[in-house]
């Protein structure tokens, strides 16, 4: 059985695929008329086949209006969405489809920018009838990436059904000079699901001034360009 505890549920999946009342307890349903599936403002729109059938569907990122809240709404047969947390503002041009995924999944990309520096990233994981926000431990995958003070960099790329995340910390304990340490984590998206693997040390006491000419990556936080 697959851990469940990864999902967000702070954030309301709204299944347009099921009448009212229906469903698992932890997954409310709404009409395909509800308010939060109907006119909303569209910032930004990407063509994915999700369903593997030859014929792409439109993955919408749509703004707030009235009482709805920005969502990630998949327009097909039958539409549905996941209602964004309030106050999360993403930028519309972040919008990406990762090309990763194991089964029928497709992994989604997301970025919001802090206004006195910085941004944040997270990742939805769409299946046919579903959106669910990939996390761990009910937080985002990459954490938040300050410009002014960064207490750490990451970078990411993808693998065949996933991604993997390099982090580069602060060397423990502090010594005269500044290092980092560099760890790595695999990360398999499965429907779904998010299982994280082992993470593991790929070096250790790397001194300030060498880590950006051996992980330049890491240090100019370069997300998924590869996929």
């Amino acid at each position: 059985m697959r851990p469940r505890g990864m999902r967000l549920s702070v954030l309301i999946v709204l299944l347009a695929a099921l009448a009212a009342g229906c469903g698992d307890a932890d997954t409310p349903a709404t009409q395909p008329d509800g308010p939060c599936l109907g006119d909303l403002p569209v910032l930004r729109s990407i063509k994915a086949d999700l369903d593997g059938n030859g014929t792409d569907e439109d993955v919408q990122l749509t703004g707030p209006r009235g009482e709805c809240g920005a969502a990630l709404r998949v327009v097909a047969d039958r539409s549905f969405a996941l209602v964004l947390a309030g106050g999360y503002d993403p930028v519309p041009d972040s919008l990406r489809d990762l090309g990763v995924g194991h089964g029928d999944s497709h992994v989604f990309l997301l970025r919001s920018d802090h206004p006195r520096g910085g941004f944040e990233v997270r990742l939805f994981a769409i299946t046919p009838g579903r959106v669910d926000e990939l996390t761990i431990d009910g937080k985002p995958v990459i954490p938040f990436l300050a410009a002014d003070a960064p207490t750490e960099h990451v970078s990411a790329d993808c693998t065949r059904h996933g991604f993997t995340v390099t982090e580069a910390v602060a060397h423990q304990p502090v010594g005269i000079v500044a290092a980092w340490d560099v760890y790595r984590t695999a990360y398999e998206v499965d429907g779904n699901y998010l299982t994280r693997g082992d993470r593991t040390e790929v070096a250790d006491n790397v001194l300030e001034d060498e880590l950006p000419a051996k992980y330049p990556d890491v240090v100019e936080n370069r997300l998924f360009p590869g996929c």
